[in-house]
């Protein structure tokens, strides 16, 4: 073989190789740059989930927020109405009772839909003490000189009110984050 052959020989495999090496690089860098698509993809996806979720959470935490506000402050209103009436058991005391204990109720539906449950459950029940309050109070006999009377019962029914009310303050200060 002479040295021209060889020459060609070697020069044909040198760029066979080369090719072959540029190929194989070639569709490795493909692969990678797939895979890092798809990674980064991946990762991209992941983030904006995550995202969605906390910015769920925090309009949850505020629809909370403010569904439970306006309960406590209804809470609060009928159990000065209760004291109102009990100090002074006129006609416009016990409407003013009345239509507070109502507006209390009214306010469960929001707070059945943003829940939590046992959340829910807590406003029934200072509800149910609120009503129990009221038929306390009403079933109290009135005095003609304007005194407060106030029974066992109604006292007993405030009580059970105040502090389911307050129960409630602390169950909704916990699904809240608030300590």
């Amino acid at each position: 073989m002479d040295q021209g052959l060889a020459a060609v020989i070697a020069g044909v495999a040198g760029m066979v190789g080369a090719l072959g090496g540029a190929v194989a690089g070639g569709l490795a860098a493909v692969r990678g740059a797939r895979v890092g698509a798809v990674t980064g993809a991946q990762a991209l996806r992941d983030q904006v989930k995550d995202q969605a979720a906390t910015e769920h959470a925090h309009w949850l935490r505020e629809q909370r927020r403010a569904a439970y506000t306006l309960f406590i402050s209804a809470a609060q209103l009928a159990q000065e109405k209760a004291m109102n009436f009990a100090v002074d058991p006129s006609d416009d005391n016990m409407d003013e009772l009345h239509d507070a204990v109502a507006d209390l109720a009214s306010l469960s539906g929001s707070i059945t839909l943003i829940g939590p449950e046992s959340i829910q459950r807590s406003a029934d029940r200072v509800i149910e003490a609120a009503g129990i309050l009221e038929g306390a109070l009403y079933a109290t006999p009135r005095r003609d000189e304007g005194l407060p009377q106030i029974s066992e019962e109604s006292s007993g029914a405030y009580n059970l009110f105040f502090g389911l009310r307050t129960t409630f303050v602390s169950e909704a200060r916990a699904v809240l984050g608030a300590v």
